[in-house]
Formats: C-alpha cells, sequence, structure tokens
C-alpha cells in the first residue's frame, strides 16, 4: 500500500499544498524509518534530485530530524498529514482515500505512547460522529480502527480501564455510537462484513462488562454458523458468570456435539443440579453415540446393556470389555469370546496369528473364565495339530495359564 503513496501524492499535488510541510516531512521520515519498500521508493524518486545527499547511497534524502518533529513521538504528525490528506480526498477518489486510510490503520498499530493512542481514537472518533461517511468500507474501516484503540486499552484492564481518561469515557461513548452507526451497514453488509460488527460489537460490551450485550451479540453471531465453537464458548462463560446453570446446560450440549467431549461432564454436573438428570441420561447417552468417546461414556456411566449392544455389534471389542461385562451376563459374554478366538484361529496363516489367538486366550482367562479358556485352547491344539507352530503357541499358553 505504501508504495502507492507516490502515485497518491503526484496525482493530488494540489491537495498536498494545505499540509503544513513540517507535517508532511514528519510523515515521510516515520515511514522511511518503518519501511523498507517505502524506503527504496523514495531514493529511487529523490536521490538524484537537486541538492540531494550522498547520491547513490541507500540512505534517504532526508536524512535529518525535521523541523518540530518528535522522534520519540513520531504518531501523532504522522497522523495528523494522513487525516488531513483523507479529508481531502474522500470526496474526490474513496480508492484514493482508502490507501490514507491503510496508512492511518498502521499508525494506529505504530501508536507506542498511551497519549498518541488516546489522540488518534479522539480524532477518528470525532470524525465519525460530526462527518457522517458515505463510502460503506471507509466507513468500517473507521469504526473498525476505534475498536481496535480502544481494545487496546481496555481488554485488559477491567473497569478500571473503562475510561481512557477521567473526564471522558471513551469506551461506552464509542459503543453508543457503534450501536448506532451500525445498523444501516449491517443491512448492506455481506455476512463477513455483519460478523465484523458483531466481533467488535462484542469485545466492547466484554471490555465494558456489559453481559446483556455481549449475550446478544452471541446469539447473533451463532445465527451465522461461522465459528460456531468460538461464539458457544463465550455464550457459556458469560452463563458462567451469571451462575445460570439453565442457561449453560443447552449452551454445554451444543459445545459437546460440536467436538469437546470434555463438557459431557459439565452437561451432567448442570443437569444433577437441575434435578433432571435421571429423566435426561439415557436420551442423553444415545445421542453420545455419534461422539467417538461413546463408549468411554458409556463405561463411566456403567451404561452395561447399552455396551453389550456396542460388543455385540463388534465383537472385537470383548478383549477390552469383557472383564467387566461378565458381571452382568456371565453367558453372553462366554460366548461371544469362544466365537471370537474360534473364528480368529481358523484365520490365522501366519505365525504373528498364532500369537494374536493366545494373546486373546488370555484375556479370556483375565476376564474370569480361567477353566474356559484353558479347555478352549486345549481344544483349538487338536483341532490344529497339524498346524506345529500353533500348536507350540498353544501349548506355551496352557503352560503358562496352568502353573
Amino acid at each position: 500500500m505504501r508504495d502507492n503513496l507516490k502515485n497518491v501524492v503526484q496525482d493530488h499535488l494540489a491537495l498536498l499544498r494545505n499540509i503544513e510541510p513540517d507535517q508532511l516531512k514528519a510523515f515521510v521520515a516515520d515511514y522511511l524509518s518503518r519501511d523498507l519498500k517505502f524506503k527504496a521508493l523514495f531514493n529511487k524518486e529523490f536521490k538524484s534530485a537537486p541538492g540531494a545527499e550522498n547520491k547513490g547511497s541507500d540512505s534517504p534524502a532526508i536524512s535529518s530530524k525535521p523541523k518540530g518533529f518528535d522522534l520519540q513521538s513520531p504518531a501523532r504528525p504522522a497522523f495528523d498529514a494522513a487525516k488531513s490528506l483523507y479529508e481531502s480526498l474522500i470526496s474526490l477518489s474513496a480508492q484514493d482515500a482508502w490507501l490514507c486510510l491503510d496508512v492511518i490503520d498502521n499508525i494506529s498499530d505504530l501508536a507506542n505512547t498511551r497519549d498518541d493512542r488516546v489522540y488518534i481514537y479522539d480524532s477518528c472518533l470525532e470524525l465519525l460522529e460530526n462527518k457522517p461517511i458515505a463510502d460503506f468500507d471507509c466507513e468500517t474501516k473507521f469504526l473498525g480502527i476505534c475498536a481496535n484503540l480502544l481494545a487496546r486499552e481496555n481488554l485488559s484492564g477491567g473497569q478500571a480501564a473503562l475510561s481512557m481518561h477521567e473526564s471522558k469515557p471513551l469506551g461506552e461513548k464509542f459503543l453508543k455510537l457503534l450501536f448506532e452507526r451500525t445498523e444501516a451497514l449491517e443491512a448492506q453488509a455481506k455476512s463477513a462484513d455483519q460478523l465484523h460488527f458483531i466481533s467488535a460489537k462484542y469485545e466492547i460490551a466484554r471490555s465494558l462488562q456489559d453481559k446483556d450485550i455481549s449475550e446478544d451479540m452471541c446469539l447473533k453471531a451463532l445465527a451465522f454458523g461461522v465459528d460456531t465453537q468460538k461464539w458457544l464458548l463465550r455464550l457459556y462463560g458469560l452463563y458462567q458468570e451469571k451462575g445460570s446453570d439453565l442457561q449453560m446446560a443447552p449452551v454445554a450440549e451444543s459445545i459437546l456435539f460440536n467436538g469437546r467431549p470434555d463438557f459431557y461432564g459439565k452437561l451432567k454436573s448442570h443437569l444433577q443440579i437441575l434435578g433432571i438428570w435421571e429423566k435426561e441420561r439415557s436420551d442423553l447417552i444415545d445421542r453420545c453415540a455419534q461422539l467417538p468417546q461413546y463408549l468411554e461414556i458409556l463405561e463411566n456411566e456403567q451404561a452395561w446393556d447399552k455396551l453389550m449392544l456396542q460388543v455385540r455389534k463388534r465383537p472385537d471389542l470383548i478383549y477390552q470389555y469383557g472383564a467387566m461385562l461378565s458381571d452382568h451376563n456371565r453367558l453372553l459374554v462366554k460366548t461371544i469370546f469362544n466365537t471370537t478366538i474360534l473364528d480368529e484361529a481358523y484365520n490365522s496363516t501366519k505365525q504373528e496369528n498364532y500369537a494374536s489367538v493366545c494373546q486373546h486366550l488370555e484375556a479370556f482367562h483375565d476376564a474370569g473364565f480361567a477353566a474356559e479358556a484353558i479347555e478352549l485352547a486345549r481344544n483349538t491344539r487338536e483341532t490344529f495339530r497339524r498346524k506345529s507352530p500353533f500348536v507350540d503357541e498353544l501349548t506355551k499358553f496352557v503352560n503358562k495359564v496352568s502353573k
């Protein structure tokens, strides 16, 4: 963008004459000190100019401090120059004015003193209040600059930082202006721009500790279906501050089913406090079947019938859950163990397959079926007596568990 500054200046020399020379020098010197691309462009344009020093070097033609330019606080004069140029250009060319706005945005980011940030903030806010901007993009840019400046002052400061200075509560003033000015803009905006407004409102409302407005912004943002989890977590945090289990419960449920299984415990806690856990328990567990952590939830909830149903659908799960299910349906667990191990034995053709069968026999044994596991091993050994490597593995297992 700064590379284009030369073209802007060349196109509007007449307008530049209205700017004080020291202001313009301060603006240029600031960017020469910060931007190598702009410095190179400046040198290319001016190093051969009459009176220029150090020809052929990379040093800028302006090599000394401009008169009246405070090196410790370059942001303010640079901002004044850019703002003056913007006000001259906005009625002629929104595109060129936008370039100045981009410069103003960068200056506001680089402002490293609180006084400079307050000065830029006040000036932008005054321009917004007194000179309504017809161009949509410029309006949103100014709103964004104000929001970012205010956020830098307020968001980490809490209640003590609600005003940048005692006589002027800038946060409340900007929030009022933001709400007044953005309704019409939101109607024109695309979804992404509307979310930009909503995010700005949310951040400022949070800095002002206005929970009602913050909640409203979260609900509006969720309607767009973008960054859903982020806004759900923000909404949950608001309700958590209120201590409202009635409001936290449905949000925790949405967060859970948007990929945060750790919220299952939080949701359960809210439902228990509300006294409806037992009523909701079975239905909630069933809806958790879509989650990768479903089996873990069944185990933690000791939902043995539902867990057994999953094992019947996937018999290989018997090795993981057989021991805990054996007290609830011993006959069925024994049958699944027998059938699954025999199926594996009949499909085993390599040494590693034989070792796997014996590992599963050991799981059968450790699940409380010692005698049954030994009997199955002996019967399997007899069935596959012609497979010597398999017979050897089965014999090792029988000898190991029979000691």
